[in-house]
């Protein structure tokens, strides 16, 4: 049976809800277990006050419930940098079972920052005989052609990262975001397009990445695709504009 959801402010309820069942499972390990516990308590009663209020015709109760989301969020974007310094230490450290713990959760809080994300990405290509973490293995394939190639090498995690950087910068001179929703069709044709000319992106879903909400919100989103090249913003799918924004 589906988790059913508070039907109001969606945009901005269901991805925290969503993000305190992934994180969860790291509640019964002790150096993460308060901040985490304290999150999940907080958005399970805002979640529970959010179902009451959506059968509510009070504009009152709805400004409570949304001032009691924007809260559970503060809370999300702490906790979200309490968990990356602790992957990014766990990196650091070479401290695989802690590393292994943080991104089973599959939470998108680990993969949102892409300098975070490469060095995950190259930690576990070049560590992963010590477990695999089937979760992080699909997404490694998911972003092929995507963002970047990701691949076993031979250096440190540390220096894969700055090397796959400067890699990325010979491939093309175009910086390229997309944002957008699993079921826009229109979002599929403009990341269609741009993968049909090669050109390597960026893609965040408004809908569960803090990150995309972010940028969503900057660039004034008013739909989907938004898709900027370059620092221009191209509200909706065009391929004359991607076009000429490539160029």
């Amino acid at each position: 049976m589906a988790e059913h959801y508070p039907t109001i402010f969606t945009q901005l309820g269901t991805p925290l809800f969503q993000s305190a069942e992934q994180l969860q499972v790291l509640s019964i390990t002790k150096s993460l277990s308060t901040p985490v516990q304290d999150y999940n308590t907080l958005a399970t009663k805002t979640k529970a006050y959010g179902l009451k209020v959506e059968k509510s015709t009070k504009k009152e109760t709805k400004k409570q419930y949304l001032k009691q989301l924007r809260k559970l969020q503060k809370k999300h974007d702490a906790l979200a940098i309490f968990l990356q310094k602790k992957l990014s230490r766990a990196i650091r450290e070479d401290n695989y079972k802690l590393f292994t713990t943080l991104v089973s959760s599959d939470a998108d809080l680990f993969f949102e920052k892409k300098k975070l994300k490469e060095q995950l990405y190259a930690y576990y290509n070049k560590e992963h005989k010590r477990g695999a973490i089937p979760s992080l293995k699909q997404r490694i394939a998911r972003d092929k052609g995507i963002i970047e190639v990701y691949s076993p090498a031979p250096q440190s995690y540390t220096n894969y990262a700055h090397q796959s950087n400067k890699s990325q910068r010979r491939s093309t001179r175009n910086s390229v975001v997309v944002l957008s929703t699993p079921s826009c069709p229109y979002c599929k044709k403009a990341k269609r397009y741009l993968r049909s000319k090669g050109v390597a992106f960026r893609d965040y879903n408004i809908n569960s990445s803090s990150e995309g909400k972010r940028l969503y919100r900057q660039y004034n989103g008013s739909g989907v695709p938004v898709v900027i090249i370059n620092g221009r913003v191209i509200h909706g799918f065009s391929e004359a504009r991607m076009r000429a924004a490539l160029k």
